[in-house]
């Protein structure tokens, strides 16, 4: 009975986080918000993109954010910044398809309505967004011969609302305690290797979207699992984070895992992490300090604790791959490729 009791209350804080909190928390952040630069009034086309991101003090990401998704094809790129006090701001504002808002609300009681305002200001009706955290870079299998309006035109022409993609740990094959990092890195060149040997897969739970196939799965772990929590089930790889604003798909539903109302496309896409950069430990010491991350930042209080037990920790293991394209990870089975995906995307003029 307190199981059940438990439960139902569990889900009563959840509805009412998202129907009464979250609308009320929206309306404070539009109230708070800073424009810095950039234009309000972007027109996106159909088959483009428009790129959301919520971020603080991600001086060491955003030349490769910003160019990473550039040259993927995207059409903008909108940066809420949450008060950093590095030099972020200075680094985005170098870029022209760029609009940077700033709101000082606190992160660990404000996340969700931050990125819902976001979105809800400047993702345009039936086109294409794509949200993202500054560490994390979007690639889609046979992105070297499809170009992003093309890979976007097939997904509208079967009818598809989202795409799933998995976070996938980038790293280097240093200890951690000695790696240097500057603003002007190039991660992807950087951060080359990634183990998929402790990726848990699992049914598929996201309630309410239509998957095109069983095979389409949910998972978790991966190397971070193996590190720091080996006997626990944590860790959650899987997300939704390029969506159609069609009316009846709602992004980052729960959480920024989550969509409801999605038609899953038929092919699965990949998110490279980079986590694992050398200000990782000051990174874990503040998410414990100010515990702003789920469950009160509990992942990060077990990369601190493996820290204080392995200083010159290192993240590759015989079951490291240095990665050389995303193809390669559809073939070792991490990102679904449907038939008709594949036949159309070879066979294109």
């Amino acid at each position: 009975m307190m199981g059940w009791w438990a439960e139902w209350q569990a889900r009563l804080r959840k509805v009412w986080a998202i129907y009464g909190v979250r609308p009320f928390q929206i309306r404070q952040v539009a109230r708070s918000i800073e424009h810095i630069s950039g234009p309000l009034d972007v027109t996106i086309g159909p088959d483009e993109l428009a790129v959301f991101c919520l971020l603080r003090d991600g001086e060491l990401y955003v030349h490769s954010f910003m160019r990473h998704y550039l040259a993927l094809g995207a059409k903008h790129i909108f940066l809420l910044d949450n008060g950093s006090t590095d030099r972020t701001l200075e680094l985005a504002r170098q870029y022209s398809q760029v609009t940077i808002l700033r709101s000082r609300l606190p992160f660990r009681t404000h996340k969700m309505a931050l990125r819902h305002y976001l979105i809800r200001r400047f993702a345009a009706p039936n086109r294409w967004a794509l949200y993202v955290d500054v560490d994390e870079l979007f690639d889609y299998p046979y992105s070297d011969v499809v170009p992003l309006p093309d890979f976007l035109g097939y997904l509208r022409r079967y009818g598809y609302t989202a795409v799933v993609a998995y976070m996938l740990d980038m790293f280097s094959d240093g200890p951690l305690a000695q790696l240097d990092s500057d603003i002007e890195d190039d991660l992807p060149g950087k951060y080359r290797f990634y183990d998929l040997s402790d990726v848990v897969k699992m049914d598929y739970y996201f309630p309410r979207n239509e998957l095109p196939t069983p095979e389409i799965k949910a998972y978790f772990g991966g190397i971070r699992r193996t590190l720091f929590a080996p006997e626990e089930l944590r860790f959650v790889l899987t997300k939704h984070p390029l969506f159609l604003q069609d009316g009846r798909l709602q992004p980052l539903f729960v959480d920024e895992h989550f969509a409801r109302g999605a038609q899953v496309a038929d092919v699965t896409a990949v998110l490279y992490h980079y986590k694992f950069l050398a200000d990782f430990a000051e990174r874990t010491r503040r998410a414990i300090r100010e515990e702003n991350y789920h469950t009160r930042s509990e992942d990060y209080k077990k990369y601190w604790a493996k820290l204080q037990q392995a200083p010159d920790l290192s993240l590759v293991r015989p079951s490291a791959r240095e990665l050389g394209h995303v193809n390669e990870l559809a073939a070792q089975n991490f990102l679904y490729v449907s038939p008709r995906y594949s036949r159309w995307a070879i066979r294109r003029p």
